[in-house]
C-alpha cells in the first residue's frame, strides 16, 4: 500500500510544473513587466499565461496599468521574447493615463514587447540578473525602446 501511494504522488506531482517567468524593470520609465508561464503541460509550459504592466511611482493600489491574459493578446516569439497586443476594450487596461514615465500613454499603444537575453538552452537560476529590452510600438507605427534590468522568476 505504502508503494502504491508513493507511485500516485510522483505521477501527480510530474503533471504539475511549477511558475517560472521574467520580472523586469525599465531603465528609463521604472515601467515594470511581469510574465509568467503557464503551469499546465498540456497547455506547454513555456507559454505565456499573463503579462503584467505596472509603474513603480504610483500609490500602492494604482501601480497596474494593464494586465493581459488573453491568449489572443499576449504572444511569446521563440524564448525570451514575449508581444501584448493593446486592446482597450478588455478588461485589466487603464486607458488614457500617462503611465510610462511621461514618454507614452496606454490609449497611444498598439504592443508592448519584452525581450530577455533568456534561452532554455542555457538556463538561469531564480533571481539570477539578465539583460532586457521593452519596447513601446504606438499605434501611429512610431515607436519607444528602452533598456530593462530583469531577473528569472522560478517558483520552487
Amino acid at each position: 500500500m505504502k508503494t502504491l501511494t508513493i507511485a500516485i504522488a510522483a505521477i501527480l506531482a510530474s503533471t504539475v510544473a511549477h511558475a517560472d517567468g521574467f520580472i523586469c524593470k525599465g531603465l528609463n520609465t521604472g515601467t515594470k513587466v511581469k510574465v509568467f508561464n503557464r503551469t499546465n503541460p498540456v497547455e506547454g509550459t513555456r507559454n505565456p499565461a499573463v503579462m503584467i504592466i505596472s509603474n513603480t511611482e504610483l500609490d500602492v493600489g494604482d501601480k497596474t496599468i494593464a494586465t493581459f491574459k488573453d491568449a489572443s493578446l499576449l504572444e511569446a516569439e521563440g524564448y525570451g521574447k514575449y508581444t501584448a497586443k493593446v486592446d482597450l476594450r478588455f478588461k485589466g487596461s487603464r486607458a488614457g493615463e500617462n503611465t510610462f514615465g511621461g514618454v507614452v500613454t496606454l490609449g497611444e499603444l498598439a504592443t508592448i514587447t519584452l525581450h530577455v537575453g533568456f534561452d532554455y538552452a542555457h538556463p538561469v537560476a531564480n533571481t539570477q540578473a539578465l539583460e532586457g529590452t521593452i519596447t513601446y510600438i504606438k499605434r501611429d507605427g512610431d515607436y519607444v525602446k528602452e533598456a530593462a534590468a530583469c531577473s528569472r522568476y522560478l517558483k520552487n
